[in-house]
């Protein structure tokens, strides 16, 4: 909870106390403890917060894809590259590729805040271009790749070995399926 959340409690509870406190005529042979009133307006006010935000649905190669979204059959996202128009997993593979690049330009110059985003990891459940592509196989080489990516990220570093893990995960997958991108995959990697 922020601090300023917590503040806007805090000056309910207090605001309420008092008028709780002020509008509340005693009756004979009751009074109320402050302690008592507290716990009475603090039982509103956590029924008036506003609830957690719910948490993000889970990604995994068994998350159902949703029919209409840009990238999904029949909804092809327009690309430069692909006159056909994208899938889903082709445009989210294109960011990565750019980032891929932003984070091998921050490892060249020894910076060490280069980070993958972790956004990467949709890439289990976003439309694949060809539907069949999304099985076990697919799956176990995304978390292989997800894992590298962590690897690198928990580093702290720029760390060339871990980098080029990343890469070589990449390529592995695309050893398997989809060859095209290894022409653009490859030269990412690194020379110690």
């Amino acid at each position: 909870m922020s601090d300023l959340s917590k503040r806007f409690q805090l000056v309910f509870i207090v605001s309420l106390l008092c008028t709780v406190a002020c509008n509340k005529k005693a009756t004979p042979g009751e009074a109320a403890t402050p302690t008592q009133s507290a716990a009475k307006v603090e039982k509103k006010v956590q029924k008036a917060a506003p609830k957690a935000p719910v948490p993000a649905e889970e990604c995994t190669i068994k998350s159902p894809l949703k029919a209409g979204v840009p990238g999904s059959p029949g909804n092809l996202i327009a690309s430069k590259i692909n006159p056909n128009g994208d899938s889903e997993l082709s445009d989210l593979m294109r960011k990565m590729l750019a980032d891929m690049r932003v984070v091998r330009n921050g490892v060249m110059n020894g910076q060490t805040d280069s980070k993958i985003p972790i956004s990467h990891e949709r890439m289990v459940c976003t439309w694949p271009t060809d539907e069949s592509t999304r099985n076990p196989l697919y799956a176990a080489m995304a978390n292989k790749y997800m894992g590298t990516v962590r690897d690198f990220n928990k580093a702290g570093n720029a760390d060339l070995k871990r980098f080029n893990a990343v890469i070589d995960s990449c390529a592995a997958c695309h050893e398997q399926s989809c060859r095209g991108p290894l022409v653009v995959i490859n030269p990412l990697k690194l020379s110690p």
